[in-house]
């Protein structure tokens, strides 16, 4: 499947237990979902938190896609 062009959107649930993210193509279609260890910046601070979550961001793009397709994809 060829995403060149595609837009991409990044989701973020942040809190004490997980970090988690999501990749979706601007058609909603679930790209990956990644878990990380929890931070919230109440107890992190602010700029422990923002080194974070970039920290995580740029993991989880850097990271290979498996992505499955159906036959329905070619019709």
């Amino acid at each position: 499947m060829n995403f060149s062009g595609t837009k991409f959107y990044l989701g973020a649930d942040s809190g004490g237990t997980k970090f988690e993210l999501i990749i979706v193509s601007e058609y909603g279609r679930l790209i990956r979902k990644f878990k990380f260890k929890g931070i919230h910046y109440s107890v992190s601070g602010p700029v422990s938190y923002c080194e974070s979550i970039s920290e995580y961001i740029f993991t989880a793009v850097k990271k290979p896609v498996l992505i499955l397709i159906t036959v329905k994809d070619y019709v």
